[in-house]
C-alpha cells in the first residue's frame, strides 16, 4: 500500500510541475515573449494550487470514503478538459489586459486538472493518515517536492531539446489518466481501512491534540511561503529579463525553491547556518542588482541563485519547524498555498502598481532577512534582554535599508520619464545639454533602445542601432528601389524611439509593429522621428506576428515590404516565438520578391547567429552580415545585423565588409514547437 501512495504523490506532482513550462511555452508566442507571461503564469499556479488545498480541506468533512468517491467522480470529469491545448480563438487581437486574458486562457485550458492534481499531495496524505493510524504522512511531501523536481529537471535537459509540444502534450494527457487510476485506487485502499464517515472537525482553535497550533504558528504558515515564492517570482523576473523568456530560465529558480522545501521538511535545515549564509548572498545580490556595475552574467546568476536558494530554504526550513500534527494537515497545506498565492499576486499584479521600477526584489530579500530576526526574537527566552534588543536592532536596521532603496533617486537624476508596465520598465534619460553629442535615450530594463540628439540641427539623423554603416541602413539605401528613386515599404517589428523612420523618404511608408503601448506613447510624446519623418509612418499595437497573420488574411490590409527589420528585444531578452520556421514563414509571405530581411542579433548573453542562419538555409534565403562596432563620435554602439535576400542585385551590392570571424557551421531550426535556450549560449 505504501508503495502505491508514492507512486500516485510522485506522478501526481510530476505531471503538476511539468506541465507549467509546457503550457507557459505554448502561450509565449500569444504574449510577446516576454517575461512577465512566466511570472503571470506562476500567479495563476499559485491561484490553482490555493483552490486545490482548500477543496481537498473543505472535503474532509465527508469523511474518507465519500471523499474518495467525490475525488474519482472529479478526476474522470477532468480528462474532458484533454488534450492541453489553448484553443486557436483565444488568441489576444491587440496588446491590451494581456495578464487577464492570459489568466482565462490558463483557465480555459488546464484549471480543472491543474486543481485536481493540486489537490493530490494533501488529499493522499490525509488518505494515509486515516488509514495508516500513527504513522506521519509528512514524508509523502518530500516524495511529491522530489516528484516536483524531477519534472522541472528533465524538461529542459532531455524533453524540450527532443521533443515538440504537441508530442509533450499527448503524453502528459496519458500521464493525466494514468495517474487518475493510480489515485483512485489509492483512495478506495484507504476507504477500506478508515473509520466509518463522520463530520470530520475542520474549525480552527483547540482540538483533540492539546491547545492547537500557536497563535505564532498559524501566522507564519501563510506569511514564510509568501516570502519563498515572492522570492522565486522576482529571482525570475530579473533573471529573465535579461536574458530570454524560456523555460530553462524559469526552471533552475524553480528547481531551487522546490529542493529548499525537500531539504527543509527532510530535516536538513539549521536556522544558524542557513540564517548566517542567507544574509552573506543577500548581500551581494542586493549589491549586484543595485549597484549595475557590469558583472559577468555568470556572477549576477550565482549571486541571485545564492540568494534565492538560502532565501527559500530558511523559508521552509522555519515552515517545517513549525508543521502541525496530522489533524490539522489540510489547514496547514492550505494556509501555505494562500500564502503562495499572496506572494505571487504581489509580484505580478501588485509591484508594477506600486513600483516604477523593479525595486521588489530587494525588497522582499529584505523582508526575509527582517523575518529571520523575527523568528529569532519570538524563540529566544524573554530572560535574553541583550540578545533580543540586538535582533530588534537588526529588524529596525533592515526595514531602514529597505526604505533607502524605495526612496533612492540619485542615479535617476537625469530621467524624465519612468513607466512600468506588464512588458517591463520604460526609461527615458536626457543627457545636459552641454555638448553637440548629448541625447535622450529610451532604456528598456538595462539596455538602450534608441536616442535622439538634443541638438536640433541633429536631431533626425539616425544614430544607436540604426547609424549610417550598420546593416540596416544598408538594408534600406541600397535597396535596388531606392537606388532607383522609388518610393518603398518598411516594415519594422520593435518601434523603440522610432529612429528607423529617420530613414523615410517622401512616398514611403514605413510601419511599425509594437505590443507595448507605453513604448508608443513615449515614442510619440517624448521623441519626434514619427512626427516628422519624410515618409507616411503607421504604428500597430499588439504582437507583431500575430498583426502580420491578420495582415495576410485581409486584402484590404495585406502590405508587401521592401525591407522587414526584426528587432524586438526586451532588455536583450529574445522573443523566441519571432525566431521560428513558422514566423519566417509569415515573413516571407509579406516580403516582396526581392526584398531584405534584417535581423538585429546583437546580444550579450546569445548567439543567434546560428538559428537565423539555420532558417535562412531553411527558406532558401542569402546571408549577408553586418557587423558595426561602436563609433562614439556619432554615439553608435556596436551591432550585429544579419540581412536575408534572394535580391541577386542587392547580394552584389554588398560593400566590403569588416571581418567577422570564421562563420559559425551550425544550423539551428527553431519551430513553435522545437526551441532550447541552451544551444546558442555564449
Amino acid at each position: 500500500m505504501r508503495v502505491l501512495f508514492d507512486a500516485a504523490v510522485f506522478l501526481g506532482a510530476f505531471l503538476l510541475f511539468f506541465v507549467q513550462p509546457l503550457i507557459a511555452k505554448r502561450l509565449l508566442p500569444w504574449f510577446g515573449g516576454g517575461p512577465a507571461v512566466w511570472s503571470a503564469c506562476l500567479m495563476f499556479f499559485q491561484a490553482a494550487l490555493v483552490a486545490g488545498y482548500g477543496y481537498a480541506h473543505v472535503a474532509r468533512r465527508l469523511g474518507t470514503r465519500r471523499q474518495v468517491l467525490l475525488h474519482a467522480v472529479l478526476l474522470g470529469l477532468a480528462m474532458f478538459a484533454l488534450p492541453i491545448v489553448p484553443p486557436e480563438v483565444m488568441k489576444p487581437a491587440d496588446g491590451t489586459d494581456p495578464v487577464w486574458r492570459l489568466l482565462a486562457i490558463l483557465t480555459r485550458t488546464v484549471g480543472a486538472p491543474f486543481v485536481l492534481l493540486a489537490a493530490t499531495a494533501p488529499l493522499l496524505q490525509d488518505w494515509f493518515a486515516a488509514s495508516m493510524r500513527g504513522r506521519s504522512p509528512y514524508f509523502l511531501y518530500v516524495i511529491s517536492n522530489v516528484g516536483a523536481l524531477a519534472a522541472l529537471l528533465c524538461y529542459p535537459t532531455l524533453v524540450e531539446p527532443a521533443t515538440t509540444l504537441d508530442v509533450q502534450s499527448r503524453w502528459w494527457s496519458v500521464g493525466f489518466v494514468v495517474f487518475a487510476m493510480l489515485a483512485s485506487v489509492c483512495g478506495w485502499l484507504a476507504a477500506r481501512q478508515a473509520a466509518p464517515a463522520a463530520a470530520v472537525d475542520v474549525s480552527p482553535g483547540p482540538t483533540g491534540d492539546g491547545a492547537g497550533p500557536a497563535v505564532t504558528d498559524r501566522v507564519l504558515w501563510p506569511l514564510l511561503p509568501a516570502a519563498g515564492t515572492a522570492v522565486l517570482v522576482a529571482t525570475t523576473n530579473q533573471l529573465s529579463q535579461d536574458v530570454a523568456a524560456l523555460p530553462l530560465i524559469w526552471i533552475a529558480p524553480l528547481a531551487l525553491y522546490l529542493l529548499s522545501y525537500i531539504a527543509g521538511f527532510a530535516g536538513w535545515y539549521r536556522r544558524t547556518i542557513v540564517g548566517a549564509v542567507m544574509i552573506a548572498s543577500i548581500a551581494a545580490a542586493l549589491y549586484a542588482i543595485e549597484t549595475e556595475h557590469g558583472w559577468s552574467l555568470r556572477v549576477q546568476v550565482t549571486w541571485l541563485l545564492a540568494a534565492l536558494t538560502f532565501a527559500c530554504l530558511f523559508c521552509h526550513g522555519e515552515l517545517a519547524r513549525v508543521k502541525p500534527s496530522p489533524r490539522h494537515l489540510t489547514a496547514f497545506y492550505f494556509q501555505i498555498s494562500v500564502g503562495g498565492a499572496i506572494g505571487g499576486i504581489f509580484v505580478s499584479i501588485g509591484a508594477p502598481l506600486l513600483f516604477d521600477r523593479f525595486v521588489e526584489l530587494p525588497l522582499i530579500l529584505l523582508a526575509v532577512v527582517a523575518l529571520l530576526f523575527f523568528v529569532v526574537v519570538r524563540d529566544l527566552p524573554a530572560a535574553s534582554r541583550w540578545p533580543r534588543r540586538a535582533a530588534l536592532g537588526a529588524f529596525a536596521g533592515t526595514v531602514v535599508l529597505a526604505g533607502l532603496i524605495v526612496a533612492d533617486r540619485d542615479r535617476w537624476s537625469f530621467e524624465t520619464y519612468r513607466h512600468r508596465n506588464f512588458y517591463g520598465v520604460l526609461r527615458v534619460r536626457e543627457e545636459p545639454a552641454t555638448t553637440p553629442l548629448a541625447m535622450r535615450m529610451l532604456y528598456h530594463g538595462r539596455v538602450m533602445h534608441g536616442g535622439q540628439f538634443l541638438d536640433p540641427s541633429r536631431q533626425l539623423a539616425p544614430s544607436t542601432y540604426y547609424g549610417r554603416g550598420n546593416g540596416i541602413a544598408f538594408a534600406i539605401t541600397g535597396h535596388p528601389r531606392r537606388m532607383a528613386g522609388q518610393a518603398i515599404t518598411v516594415g519594422a517589428i520593435g518601434l523603440g524611439t522610432g529612429t528607423l523612420a529617420a530613414w523615410g523618404q517622401p512616398g514611403d511608408l514605413f510601419r511599425f509593429y509594437e505590443i507595448d503601448p507605453a513604448v508608443v506613447d513615449v515614442a510619440i510624446k517624448q521623441f519626434s522621428f514619427l512626427d516628422e519623418s519624410p515618409a507616411d509612418v503607421e504604428v500597430v499595437l499588439g504582437d507583431a506576428r500575430l498583426a502580420i497573420e491578420r495582415e495576410l488574411r485581409d486584402p484590404a490590409r495585406r502590405t508587401v515590404y521592401d525591407v522587414l527589420a526584426v528587432d524586438a528585444f526586451s532588455g536583450d531578452a529574445i522573443p523566441v516565438h519571432l525566431l521560428t520556421r513558422e514566423s519566417f514563414a509569415l515573413y516571407r509571405q509579406a516580403l516582396a520578391p526581392d526584398g531584405v530581411i534584417a535581423v538585429h542579433v546583437s546580444n550579450r548573453y546569445l548567439d543567434l547567429r546560428p538559428v537565423v542562419y539555420g532558417l535562412a538555409d531553411d527558406a532558401h534565403f542569402t546571408v549577408i552580415p553586418f557587423a558595426l562596432s561602436a563609433v562614439p563620435a556619432v554615439r553608435a554602439p556596436g551591432s550585429t545585423w544579419l540581412l536575408l535576400t534572394t535580391n541577386s542585385e542587392f547580394i552584389e551590392r554588398t560593400p566590403g565588409l569588416p571581418d567577422m570571424g570564421p562563420p559559425d557551421p551550425r544550423r539551428i531550426i527553431w519551430t513553435d514547437d522545437f526551441s532550447s535556450l541552451i544551444s546558442v549560449l555564449r
